[in-house]
């Protein structure tokens, strides 16, 4: 199991990480104001995403904007249902040039 804390721009880090571990598993997160969402990965790809209010691409694009997260990663963990198939590199990619310029 893999839990903290990050501020900035954490969630992309996160992924990051996990993408080149080729991890397994469930990454829950909670952020500054308790919102709570979760993100699946299989061999590395994001597979499934959630959040109180969203699914898929939708809960993926708020998840990704939160700035202070706690996180726990529990490995072998899988949803329900995978409905996405994120190119992981394609969106760190996106997430690094839409960062203000000096942020990390």
């Amino acid at each position: 199991m893999l839990r903290g804390k990050l501020k900035g721009s954490s969630v992309p880090k996160i992924i990051d990480l996990l993408a080149r571990s080729r991890k397994t598993g469930r990454l829950a997160m909670a952020d500054g104001s308790n919102a709570r969402g979760k993100l699946y990965f299989r061999d590395g790809k994001i597979t499934a995403a959630e959040t109180e209010n969203a699914f898929g691409k939708a809960a993926l694009e708020d998840l990704i904007a939160w700035k202070e997260v706690y996180f726990e990663f529990q490995e072998d963990l899988l949803p329900l249902q995978e409905d996405l198939l994120v190119d992981t590199d394609a969106l760190l990619l996106r997430c690094q040039a839409q960062r203000p310029p000096g942020s990390g």
